[in-house]
């Protein structure tokens, strides 16, 4: 499936989409240092909170862009009291087979795998909670 992918987090363990089958997966691309993002982020780690059929995937690429490196990226978080899933697309290969051509860009894939859309920019969080829904029917 050309949506899955493998990526590490900051403690080297991979993931891939296929370890949350059966759950919306929703991945999101994002940079530390991008404003819309960080508008986003408490919305995003609500939702990782308050309903666990949704798996929330960030994704962030160390030294690209401006970005800080692996472990700037992961104090950011930590600091910010986030305990999102980051994972680090270290060569953008990621990113560009999903077509990213700017932060934040969120991807929705639905418990059954089926890729449901993207939403490029900022997402409204009653917008994240619809698209949510529409993935689980």
């Amino acid at each position: 499936d050309s949506m899955n992918f493998q990526l590490r987090d900051i403690s080297g363990n991979v993931h891939s989409l296929l370890d949350y089958k059966g759950k919306t997966i929703i991945v999101n691309f994002f940079g530390t240092w991008c404003y819309y993002c960080n508008q986003e982020l408490p919305s995003l780690q609500e939702i990782q909170e308050n309903d666990s059929d949704t798996k929330i995937l960030l994704i962030a690429s160390p030294n690209v862009n401006g970005e800080g490196d692996a472990s700037y990226v992961d104090a950011y978080m930590k600091d910010a009291g986030y305990t999102m899933e980051v994972l680090y697309d270290d060569d953008l290969s990621v990113t560009n087979a999903f077509g990213v051509t700017g932060y934040p860009c969120t991807f929705v894939i639905r418990p059954n795998g089926e890729y449901l859309g993207y939403i490029p920019g900022y997402v409204e969080h009653d917008t994240l909670l619809q698209v949510i829904e529409d993935a689980k029917k």
